[in-house]
Formats: structure tokens, sequence, C-alpha cells
């Protein structure tokens, strides 16, 4: 057990022990040594107060940004989070306090025994989440604490007990004046488990779905067409199951046919869904704007979402290849890739679709690796003052779009891209472009 303590967090132990203060290792740590995993987060509880942790270890590098928590990072970077003890009663009134049986637990390196006083390591046995004490006075002291029971019991394969189970059904309304980023940050973890889709049926199942997710329970039971074998709510999660576990491939796959309940028509007898990528990624704008999401991942997850309905043929041009890359952007364009193959394979039909993406990777990859993609206007073998040096033209809108044309024209003709070729088009793209038939002397 104690072979897995890092000997900086002995350090912080040992001094506050000298100092003449208590401390110990509490929380998912002590839960992950007892059941052999590796940990990722080491919390230490102390009687001494905020000002004093400071003080003791004034020569490390250290920050706080949680109320009364002291974070101290080591040479690596690795933070070691430092929290006075919660209530009145030392170490056993502190882990009382704590969400879950199995995370009300400390350790003290100098000592051969683990604190539990709620029979966490029980409840480890039974494979229980069990909330600690009253669950009722848990949930209100902190409202997330609802979709994190279901974390947990999703990513230990665990089982909710019963009393606690009937109390997040009971509260889990009480989830509507939860911050929204502590919901995102919950749902982050949730998806990046090995079978989100668990978490997001038993969500599903207890109301929290309803509170923080009604739009994709909009596709619920919704049957969709013949190249559908499931629901639209089943095929989202089935697609978000089968595609890697990475934040942003995840939350595209969430969200890509999200507003397919919005868009839903009978036509000639089957359900069609016209238009869904488009209402999709507007969708999933808004709702990523609710959880307060950056705007960059939002730029990025509605890019995917908007492009994932890819019709490959191997009748393709390159010049169509080049054209998908640049609509979508070189750094995206073989997570597209991935969502669409995720997206096929949760449509449970048939594997006729491989030979199609694999050939379009195998194309993408041969463009962008060998340099004959010009895909962004910083590829093209002239610039913006190339330009205004030709035409005498001043630093304007005008350059960027006669740039932008010229980028157009070498994405069907890559042979175009050099600088004399380039230059020899500036006349005519100028007076075509920009509509005039005098243009400024040449230079």
């Amino acid at each position: 057990m104690y072979n897995t303590i890092p000997d900086f967090l002995n350090m912080i132990i040992s001094r506050l022990s000298d100092a003449g203060y208590e401390a110990y290792i509490v929380g998912g740590a002590v839960r992950d040594i007892c059941m052999n995993r590796p940990v990722t987060d080491w919390d230490i509880a102390t009687s001494a107060s905020s000002e004093k942790i400071k003080e003791i270890f004034h020569t490390e590098r250290l920050f706080s940004l949680k109320h009364e928590t002291v974070t101290i990072l080591d040479k690596e970077g690795v933070h070691f989070e430092l929290t006075p003890f919660r209530g009145k009663s030392g170490i056993t009134g502190d882990l009382m306090l704590r969400d879950f049986t199995i995370n009300a637990m400390a350790l003290s390196p100098g000592e051969s025994r683990i604190i539990d006083p709620a029979n966490g390591l029980d409840d480890i046995s039974k494979r229980l989440i069990r909330a600690t004490g009253c669950p009722q006075d848990r949930f209100h002291e902190d409202t997330i604490r609802i979709i994190r029971a279901i974390r947990f019991a999703i990513s230990l394969d665990f089982k909710i007990e019963d009393n606690t189970i009937r109390v997040v059904r009971q509260m889990c309304s009480d989830l509507k004046t939860a911050a929204p980023e502590r919901i995102r940050d919950e749902l982050d973890k949730i998806l990046l488990s090995s079978l989100p889709s668990r978490a997001f049926n038993l969500m599903l199942e207890t109301g929290i779905l309803r509170i923080i997710f009604p739009e994709l329970i909009k596709g619920y039971k919704m049957a969709q067409n013949v190249y559908h074998r499931y629901t639209v709510y089943e095929h989202i999660l089935k697609t978000v199951d089968n595609i890697r576990p990475e934040p942003l491939l995840r939350w595209a796959a969430l969200l890509h046919d999200i507003a397919k309940p919005y868009v839903r028509k009978r036509l000639d007898g089957r359900w069609v869904f016209y238009g869904h990528e488009e209402a999709s990624a507007k969708l999933a704008e808004k709702i990523l704007k609710r959880l307060r999401f950056s705007r960059e991942n939002i730029r990025d997850i509605t890019n995917l979402i908007r492009h994932h309905f890819i019709d490959y043929d191997f009748r393709w041009s390159d010049g169509a290849v080049r054209r998908l890359i640049k609509r979508v952007g070189k750094d995206l364009i073989m997570k597209l890739i991935e969502l669409r193959k995720a997206d096929l394979v949760a449509h449970g039909i048939n594997n006729d679709w491989r030979p199609y993406m694999d050939d379009l990777e195998k194309r993408i990859l041969e463009q962008t690796k060998r340099g004959l993609a010009c895909i962004d206007i910083k590829d093209l073998a002239i610039n913006g003052t190339t330009i205004m040096q030709h035409l005498g033209l001043p630093p304007s809108p005008e350059v960027g779009k006669i740039l932008a044309a010229l980028r157009d024209m070498v994405i069907d003709r890559p042979e175009l891209n050099t600088e004399k070729k380039l230059i020899s088009l500036l006349v005519p793209i100028y007076k075509s472009v920009l509509g005039v038939k005098k243009f400024p002397i040449q230079r």
C-alpha cells in the first residue's frame, strides 16, 4: 500500500506533522489504493488552516483557486491538494461530510490502518455506491453529487445502493440550480468512460437526463429508416461508445444527430432527416454554450457535426477530396473520418461502407502528408505582399479575396501553385473576382 505513495506526498505530511498538525491522505486516492487502481488525484486533509499551509510550504510552488484549498506542485507539475478539515470533529467529522462512503476514508503513511467511519471498505467489497450518512443531506450540500453517483457507478462498475438511488430520483430536479460548468465537467468524465451509454441510460432512468439534457430524450424510441437498425437515441449512444475516448470526438458523437427529431419528416412512406447536419450543428452550439464550453471547442465540435454526413464514392476527384479537407480543416479532417466511421458502425445494418471510407481516408492522407493539397491560403506559393506589389494595391479586403480565389483554383489544379504561374493569374483574377475592368498599374 505505502509503496504507491509519492515521496513528495510523504514530505508534505511529514512537514505538517513536524509543525504540529494532523494530515491524512483522503478521498479517491485512498479508494483507488484499496482497489489496486492507479491514483490520479492526491488530496490531503489537515488540521492546519489554509494560511498555515501557505506559511509552512512558502518555499514550494503553490496556488489557491478553490475556497480554503491550497494546491502544491512537485517538480513534474503533479498537483497535491491540501484542505483544512471540514466540520469541527477532526478527521472523522471531515470524512462523514464527504459524498460517498468509498470516498470517505483516510490514510496516514505513519499508521497501519485505514480510518473508515462510514464503512467504505465494506461497500467496496460489496461494489456499492452509497451516500455517506443521509443522502438528502449530502445532495443538498452539493447538488452535483447526484450526477457523480452515476459517474462513479459506471466508472467503477458498481451498483448504486437502493436508498441512495431513490434519493437521486427524488432530488434530480435540484440539478436545475447546478452550475453549468460543473455539469459539463461531470459529463466530460462520463464521456471518457469505456461505455458512456450505460451512464446516459441510467441518467435517463433516474430522471437526470430530463433536467440536464432534454434534447437527447427527444430521440428516445424515435424510429429512423431502413438505413438504421436503432432509434435516434440508441444510434447516438452507440456512436459515442464506438468512437475513440477523446473529449472532442465524444462530444461530437453525442451531438452529431441531436436535431434529427426536429427535422424528421414522412416522405413517400419513409422517414427522412434532410438538413439534419446543419440543424444539429446549430442546436449543438446552443447546448455547448449553455454548458460554458470555450469558443474554440464549440467551433471544432460544430464543424465536425456540420460535415459528418460524408456520402463518398470512388468517383470523387482529387479536387473534391481537397475541397472536403478545406471545408473541415487539416487539423480536424482525420477526426471527421473517425466520427463518420463510428456513425456508420452505429447504423447497425452492414459494413458495406468500409471500403469507401478506407479509400477516402487513404486519399486524404496522400493529399495532406505528401504536401499535394493547397488547402489554406498560407499554402500558396505567393502571399498578400506579392499581390500588392504586382497590382499596386494597398492592404485591403480585396487582397484577401484574390488570395481566396487563387486558393480555390489551386485546390482543383495544384500544378498552378508556383510563384510564376500564380503571378500570371493576378490580373484576370483581379478583374473577375472584383468585377472591375480597370486595375492599378502593375509595379
